[in-house]
């Protein structure tokens, strides 16, 4: 027995709203003070840390993966990932884990919640227009978009897959990823065990170094990237002024056209 074309739609709505209300429900709950989500991972951590490199790895990209589509903060995993595998491995385990959890947002968005989506964009221009550069400028702005910290990872997750096909959605990710992934493995992996990360008395030398060297790094994409995607949007507004301009300039034209040939005719 088929369903019909409405019931279909209602199932849909339906799964939309549970899925809204999971993944915001999970995503304030790990902003919350108290929120039992870090001690939650504290505790995996500790057990994961026991286990053979192969599982261990696998456990933590698992953890990627799941975080991505609840918006849940993957930089506590990454931390862990550097502290435990080292600045190389750490980067290529949550690259992988984060690209992977993107994939799967990208198909929800297109398959499950695409007309929500798209309806909470097209209330917001400048999620609109920066949709109209990713368009234009395609994997170069994506990855960018990846690159830098000022646009928020899950956010971009659902803004994407709207516009953008798969392929450069995939690769875009997995290379903006790379930059931020390894500044942040590479500053974890001096440190000496889990619990230093969460200490206030345990941060060494290196470890303050290399915090330094990532503040400088995170400030200098945020401005670069910021002032790249800015200059964009105002030279689309322009063009999107001049268009619409140029078209009330043409009515009149037309109208004027129009008049002179039923004068003609009389």
């Amino acid at each position: 027995m088929s369903l019909s074309t409405e019931t279909l739609s209602k199932i849909k709505k339906y799964i939309v709203i549970i899925f809204a209300v999971i993944i915001g429900s999970v995503f304030l709950l790990s902003l919350l003070p108290d929120s039992p989500i870090p001690k939650v991972l504290m505790s995996i951590f500790k057990i994961i840390q026991n286990l053979d490199i192969v599982t261990s790895s696998i456990i933590i990209t698992i953890l990627h993966i799941i975080a991505v589509p609840f918006m849940i903060p993957t930089t506590p995993i990454t931390i862990v990932a550097g502290i435990m595998f080292g600045s190389v491995l750490g980067t290529i385990i949550s690259t992988i884990g984060c690209t992977i959890g993107a994939i799967i947002v990208f198909f929800i968005t297109r398959f499950v919640v695409l007309e929500t989506i798209n309806e909470y964009i097209n209330k917001n221009e400048n999620l609109k227009l920066m949709q109209l550069i990713v368009k234009e400028n395609g994997l170069i702005f994506i990855t960018l978009l990846r690159v830098s910290p000022v646009f928020p990872f899950p956010i971009i997750n659902y803004i994407l897959p709207p516009v953008v096909d798969f392929i450069p959605y995939a690769i875009g990710t997995l290379i903006g990823l790379i930059p931020c992934n390894f500044v942040v493995v590479y500053f974890s992996a001096s440190m000496t065990n889990i619990t230093e990360v969460f200490s206030s008395n345990g941060m060494s030398g290196g470890a303050l170094t290399m915090m330094i060297i990532t503040t400088v790094i995170s400030i200098s994409l945020i401005i670069g990237i910021t002032y790249y995607v800015k200059s964009k949007i105002n030279e689309l507004k322009k063009n999107q002024n001049k268009s619409s301009s140029s078209d009330e300039c043409l009515i009149p034209k037309e109208e004027e056209k129009e008049i002179e040939e039923e004068e003609e005719e009389f």
